[in-house]
């Protein structure tokens, strides 16, 4: 009977590297799908994140803005209530405050 070195290579164990570099080249494949599913996951978070900032941005001014034309009116307002008050003044006449304004 001839030895095992005399017959040539197993052939369990060859059907045994083919299914191990099979399987080895799947997890590859695999692994690169993986990573290109990752690297499009992170740009889409980009653009996101970039979005994100720019709203922020533009809400940021809004309320600027927004505070800004507040204290305008505001300071509007209380140059209307001075007028009033000097409109009151120079419609009431001389001596008594409390006399009703005369009818000419």
């Amino acid at each position: 009977m001839a030895s095992r070195d005399e017959m040539g290579p197993n052939p369990d164990l060859s059907n045994e590297m083919d299914s191990s570099k099979a399987g080895e080249e799947e997890l590859v494949e695999e692994y690169e799908n993986l990573d290109s599913a990752l690297d499009e996951i992170d740009s889409c978070l980009s653009a996101m994140e970039s979005k994100n900032d720019n709203l922020v941005a533009q809400l940021r001014e809004l309320l600027q803005d927004s505070r800004e034309t507040r204290r305008e009116m505001e300071a509007l307002r209380e140059e209307d209530k001075g007028k009033d008050a000097e409109e009151d003044k120079k419609d009431d006449p001389p001596g008594d405050p409390k006399a009703p304004p005369s009818s000419s």
